[in-house]
């Protein structure tokens, strides 16, 4: 089957584009604007020559310059049609449903919900209003989703775009496991670098997710990185061997600077490495050179993102607060790793290491073995569902939807202008007496 796929947020169609090409599928990847670390090369040294991949000028801030027309001329030809971040409002605006919709998060719980940043809104704050009702009547018309069980961030916005009762899928791998072959770090420029720090420490805890705990903006984002830097320094403090100890932390996120003065604060700067930000392709080799890896540890409870699978494919141990007593009642298989957002936890864990090293090691590799497991699952339930396609991908009623989401800009648009004049009168008779 020829298939299109449409953004690569996290790298995460570019490893279903990997999987699907090994069944035997066409795949063209659609880039947006991604960011460097999300290409295609920043995943893996080696060019997919069988998979094609176009650059696409669609972005949020400009989809009512792109035509319709246009942008089916890019959608036309293809059997089926996977898509994440901007895509689903582009596929409502040329009236086609995604086959999948494959959420990296903001695109589900932030993009199809526009907020005007001024009580009277600006009439430049429209574009990224109609951009976001396009975006959730996109999501509303996708046939199915593909989202691992997830926390209520992103489950709440999913209801009140598809309802109760819709398609869903497991998430897609998150990594395209058959690269990581015996050695496969050896094509890491940097991997001298990684057998150094290596072979100076005993104990490497690295955690590459962004450094976000400030609780800003309307989602609170909270990754609770102080909670792992407090664990760790608590962990110092009693530690046999705590010269041969280091926590790697990526120079990555909005609040770098605040964690760079929190491990100041602590005391603990010695025992600290902060590198710029990575691509995969080297986190990975980094992680052969690891021997525990570290998720989100804020108040939200997670099941699967890139960062724990990037840890597990490596074997490592994980620690991540993912709420085990809330999955388990769901009857969900867990892989093994630590369950917290304790940092008395975490550091317990870090001091237990230094007698039970096998303890860890064993539960990594079952951690290898379960990802392993699940990605053949996921693959399976992408394949299932590209072999029972049918012929339905234009919305339908697409114009009266189209009628109403109009009316609404054009009242919002009257709305502004009876603002602006009604001040503006009023100025003037306040000025006039």
């Amino acid at each position: 089957m020829n298939i299109a796929l449409f953004g690569n947020m996290n790298n995460m169609l570019y490893q279903v584009a990997r999987y699907l090409r090994d069944e035997k599928h066409q795949c063209t990847l659609f880039l947006f604007e991604e960011f460097e670390w999300f290409l295609p090369s920043a995943d893996s040294n080696v060019k997919e020559l069988d998979i094609e991949i176009k650059q696409l000028d669609w972005k949020r801030n400009n989809i009512d310059s792109i035509s319709k027309t246009e942008i089916k001329k890019v959608i036309k030809g293809f059997d089926f049609y996977i898509g994440t971040d901007i895509s689903p409002a582009y596929f409502f605006k040329a009236s086609y449903k995604l086959d999948i919709f494959y959420p990296h998060g903001s695109d589900l719980y932030d993009f199809p919900f526009p907020r005007f940043i001024n009580k009277i809104p600006q009439l430049w704050e429209l574009t990224n209003y109609f951009f976001g009702k396009q975006q959730f009547n996109g999501i509303k018309e996708a046939i199915c989703i593909s989202l691992d069980p997830s926390e209520d961030v992103y489950e709440k916005p999913l209801k009140i775009m598809k309802g109760n009762n819709f398609e869903r899928i497991n998430s897609a791998p998150f990594l395209y496991k058959n690269q990581y072959k015996v050695g496969f770090e050896n094509a890491s420029t940097r991997i001298n670098e990684f057998n150094e720090l290596r072979n100076k420490y005993d104990l490497i805890i690295w955690q590459h997710i962004s450094q976000d705990w400030s609780d800003r903006g309307p989602h609170k984002i909270n990754k609770g990185n102080h909670i792992l830097i407090k664990g760790f320094s608590e962990f110092i403090k009693k530690a046999v061997s705590k010269e041969k100890a280091i926590l790697v932390l990526l120079e990555y996120g909005g609040d770098v600077q605040k964690s760079k003065d929190y491990v100041k604060e602590l005391g603990i700067e010695n025992h600290v490495l902060w590198i710029p930000k990575m691509l995969r392709k080297d986190i990975m080799a980094a992680l052969t050179q690891v021997d525990f890896g570290i998720g989100e540890l804020g108040y939200r409870r997670w099941f699967s993102y890139s960062s724990i699978f990037e840890y597990m494919q490596a074997g490592l141990p994980i620690i991540h607060h993912r709420d085990d007593t809330f999955y388990q009642a769901q009857g969900f298989n867990l892989y093994p790793m630590i369950d917290t957002d304790n940092f008395e936890i975490i550091a317990q864990t870090f001091l237990d290491f230094e007698v039970n090293k096998e303890r860890y090691k064993k539960m990594g590799n079952e951690a290898r073995i379960w990802t392993e497991n699940y990605f053949g699952k996921s693959i399976k339930e992408f394949s299932n569902r590209i072999n029972k396609k049918s012929n339905y991908n234009l919305i339908e009623n697409y114009w009266l939807k189209k009628i109403k989401m109009q009316f609404n800009l054009q009242y919002i648009k009257f709305s502004i202008l009876f603002y602006f004049f009604h001040i503006k009168f009023n100025l003037k008779r306040i000025i006039g007496s």
